[in-house]
């Protein structure tokens, strides 16, 4: 339990720094750290108790560690600017990193923002349709 203590309170502050320097990242980087993310964060759980749960879960595995103050993470703040460098990418993009940031930005539903609808439609739907 500790090791997955320790992942979860790096991941959170990783991925929150992370959204700071996306810019340089290639695609098939955005779309490993698009399916790393979502694969560490999880599927969302229906109704509004998910994000709570998430919070509740990273503080008790920080507490396990001895960190006093784990970081927070809003998945969507990392996952959209994916999705918009992503969709800025396409042409560069292999079809394999175009499905892992599809399944990554689906798992953790963000495909209400306009970037990730952006993504999807743009990315996916349309050059298959």
């Amino acid at each position: 339990l500790k090791g997955y203590a320790m992942a979860a309170v790096v991941y959170a502050a990783v991925a929150k720094q992370a959204r700071l320097c996306l810019e340089p990242f290639k695609p098939h980087e955005l779309s490993m750290m698009a399916w790393a993310c979502a694969t560490m964060h999880g599927r969302k759980q229906s109704g509004n108790n998910a994000g709570r749960r998430a919070a509740a879960a990273l503080t008790r595995a920080a507490e396990e560690i001895n960190v006093k103050e784990p970081p927070t993470l809003d998945i969507a703040s990392l996952m959209v600017p994916i999705a918009v460098l992503a969709h800025k990418r396409l042409d560069d993009s292999s079809p394999q990193s175009l499905s892992n940031i599809a399944w990554s930005l689906a798992t953790v539903d963000v495909l209400s923002r306009t970037a990730a609808k952006d993504f999807w439609y743009l990315g996916i739907v349309w050059p298959s349709g």
